[in-house]
């Protein structure tokens, strides 16, 4: 029995058996009010992480098939509620995924950035399909995407419409031209490189970087291919630089400001047209067609040269008689990735022949501006030896007639222009023409005459020319058109 020291005297049990139930129930008190105070603070973290995941990784609890399909219609009577569009449709979006029908939507595919290498890319790949109906198209787009991805080439396919007909084609690679020039110089993309839907790579192993010009031919702009037809603009790069936004400009143009002349293959006829001014000339160059832009063998078994062989890059089925079942047959080869169309890189023809080609591109452009100097000296002789025949007829020594005098001063002005124009004067073909003219006039120039000096001898005049002594000269003294001629 417990005693109580205060009082003197024992304690009941009773007392005790309160005393115990007092003090626990006590504990049990302070013990319940500590938990519901850690549950409660438990609770609140939770909510907070749950609230911090949902901002930053939108993470939660999966929706039923209810609140989705409510969420969907929701989304649906917004739309409906809006008003129509009339903004054009767009041309490519950034991003690159495919759909439920296993197709590549409007993309553009940009790999992951390697840290250790700049950002810019080399070049981006374009492409277009506008019709949905097509497999064969589709298999040989997932080619390009697969080529891409090898070699980290940003790839962007169009799928809507911008223009009539085929315009489409060069208003779309001039909207990723401007795309492009928007950027920084530092982040934009060197080239963009074209290529036809009915275009199939043969050799994934082939990079496309390998066809630019070197960096000292920074003045070439764009790689075309000619077959027995002409220009085949099917596959081709071109440089991102305001020349390219001129150069298509002027193609998509050119059935506006001559709509009577004839386009038979209408956007590769007026590129063609085009690239025969001398602006655009100069600054383009003709590669072989079997570079990247190979036919398919049974179009012309003449042109061997121009016919893609297993271990080229691609080929393309351009005027193919049924086309869809050819391209099913390569589709079928290239998709088992056989080893004798996926040659490495370093066993095809293509390194050699790629080098010398530029080699001897280098060598004939100066070969070229050799000429182009000598021919525009030449120029300037004849020219200064019209003027002083023209001037002496002037004079009343010797004159033309009226209508001589005006083709010569025709033909002077026409230089003047030719050789005042940046682009005309560095175009071969144009100045050797002018040169031409110069000389067929002065061989059908009038009889020799005599210039009379104002004493009683006369001497020989050589225009613009040092090289010859009057006083050794033993022959008539006498200026006429072939002594010009000659002395050029």
């Amino acid at each position: 029995m417990a005693f109580n020291p205060i009082l003197g005297e024992p304690v009941p049990r009773w007392r005790q058996a309160q005393r115990r139930l007092g003090r626990n129930s006590i504990v049990l008190l302070k013990v319940f009010t500590a938990a519901i105070f850690l549950v409660t603070i438990v609770s609140i973290s939770s909510d907070t992480l749950v609230i911090r995941r949902s901002r930053l990784q939108a993470v939660a609890v999966p929706p039923s098939s209810e609140q989705v399909k409510i969420v969907v219609e929701a989304i649906r009577n917004t739309l409906d509620k809006q008003e129509p569009s009339h903004s054009d449709p767009p041309v490519g979006e950034d991003i690159f995924q495919d759909d439920d029908e296993d197709t590549l939507q409007n993309e553009l595919l940009l790999p992951a950035p390697d840290p250790d290498e700049s950002t810019r890319p080399i070049l981006i790949k374009l492409m277009m399909l506008t019709s949905w109906d097509q497999s064969a198209y589709e298999r040989a787009i997932r080619m390009h995407a697969s080529h891409s991805r090898t070699h980290n080439y940003p790839m962007s396919v169009n799928r809507q419409p911008i223009l009539s007909d085929v315009w489409t084609k060069p208003a779309y690679i001039l909207s990723c031209l401007l795309r492009e020039l928007t950027k920084a110089p530092g982040e934009r993309a060197g080239w963009l490189f074209w290529f036809d839907a009915d275009t199939i790579i043969l050799n994934p192993n082939v990079p496309l970087d390998v066809f630019l010009p070197p960096a000292t031919l920074d003045d070439i702009n764009l790689l075309a291919g000619f077959d027995w037809n002409g220009l085949n603009n099917g596959v081709y790069p071109i440089r991102v630089h305001p020349w390219s936004v001129e150069l298509l400009t002027a193609i998509l143009t050119y059935p506006i400001y001559r709509p009577d002349e004839e386009l038979p293959l209408r956007d590769q006829s007026a590129m063609a047209e085009v690239l025969k001014m001398p602006r655009f000339k100069r600054h383009t160059a003709v590669v072989p067609m079997r570079w990247f832009n190979g036919y398919h063998r049974v179009i012309n078994e003449s042109a061997d040269h121009m016919m893609a062989k297993p271990g080229d890059l691609l080929v393309h089925l351009a005027g193919v008689p049924d086309r869809f079942a050819v391209m099913e047959e390569y589709l079928q080869k290239v998709e088992q990735h056989l080893p004798e169309y996926e040659i490495q890189y370093r066993d095809t023809f293509y390194d050699v022949e790629i080098k010398q080609f530029w080699r001897d591109f280098v060598e004939e452009r100066k070969q070229i501006d050799t000429e182009l100097e000598s021919l525009s000296g030449k120029a300037d002789d004849l020219v200064h030896g019209f003027e002083e025949v023209l001037q002496a007829s002037r004079d009343g020594l010797k004159p033309f007639d009226a209508r001589r005098m005006e083709e010569i001063e025709a033909l002077l002005e026409r230089k003047r222009k030719v050789f005042d124009d940046f682009y005309m004067k560095q175009d071969l073909a144009t100045v050797r023409d002018i040169v031409s003219q110069l000389r067929e006039v002065c061989l059908r120039g009038p009889q020799p005459f005599r210039l009379k000096s104002q004493t009683d001898h006369t001497r020989f005049r050589y225009p613009n020319s040092s090289a010859h002594n009057p006083a050794e000269t033993s022959t008539p003294n006498s200026l006429t058109m072939e002594s010009i001629v000659r002395s050029n």
